[in-house]
């Protein structure tokens, strides 16, 4: 045998070495794609699903096995267009995006294309999911970019923000000595909520007004206690209560904004 038919003899093998590799790698063609997770593992489902501030834009993220998927969740305050996106290298298989809401409906797909699935639709507000996933079950790298533009104007926050749970509560006096007066009240976007607090020096029986300068049906509160049980709802009511600590929440119906005046008094 001569130098040529040597040197082919050894090319050839050389070949047949790098595609037994390949074959070994276990990535269904997909070499090169890191079997890790990436930083947001574990995230899928919606219980642990990583949660995303928008425009939220993201690389060297992962789908690292055969049956994984990714869960971002995310707010969205006030009706919007949302747009997410994906890319990703066609060649390693395909990524499909799915929108859903808080309890898991789909309310929206988005479908592969080249340069990346684009899902485009509009939404209210409240608690969303984007589901990422390959419907060929094969492994690979991503980015992904989520971002919403509202559709209408957000309302302005009122003097007493951030007061959006018990922990930033805006203080009231003890109601027993003199009513109280709240007026410039606002709920600035569909998930806003305005909480309240007083301490109650003794027995009394306790009114809470709420007018609503917004739509009709566009706001509730709620009288809670120390422990934030619901002791009584509505727009007009009363309770009598003893001494302790409580609290009063306001809070959107149906993602509406509002402006409001509250009035605290004993009847």
């Amino acid at each position: 045998m001569n130098d040529r038919s040597l040197r082919m003899l050894g090319i050839i093998s050389m070949l047949l070495i790098l595609v037994a590799c390949n074959k070994s790698s276990g990535s269904s063609g997909n070499s090169g794609v890191p079997v890790t997770g990436d930083i947001h593992e574990p995230n899928e489902n919606r219980t642990s699903c990583s949660p995303v501030v928008l425009d939220f834009s993201e690389t060297m993220l992962t789908l690292h096995s055969l049956t994984d998927q990714d869960y971002y969740c995310f707010t969205v305050g006030l009706p919007s267009d949302l747009t997410a996106t994906a890319t990703f290298d066609p060649a390693m298989g395909d990524i499909q995006l799915e929108l859903q809401d808080s309890v898991g409906t789909v309310l929206a797909l988005g479908q592969a294309q080249p340069t990346g699935p684009d899902l485009m639709t509009t939404v209210t507000c409240g608690t969303f999911h984007v589901r990422v996933f390959s419907p060929t079950q094969t492994l690979n790298n991503y980015s992904l970019a989520i971002s919403a533009v509202a559709t209408v104007p957000a309302g302005i926050p009122d003097a007493n923000e951030p007061d959006d749970d018990p922990s930033m509560c805006t203080p009231l006096a003890d109601p027993r000595f003199g009513v109280i007066s709240v007026p410039g009240l606002t709920l600035h976007d569909g998930l806003n909520e305005d909480w309240f607090c007083f301490r109650l020096g003794g027995t009394a029986d306790i009114e809470i007004l709420i007018i609503s300068l917004g739509p009709i049906n566009s706001l509730a509160a709620e009288l809670l206690d120390s422990s934030l049980n619901v002791i009584a709802s509505g727009l007009l009511f009363d309770a009598i209560i003893p001494s302790g600590n409580y609290f009063i929440r306001i809070y959107p119906i149906n993602c509406s904004r509002s402006s409001y005046f509250l009035e605290v008094s004993e009847i």
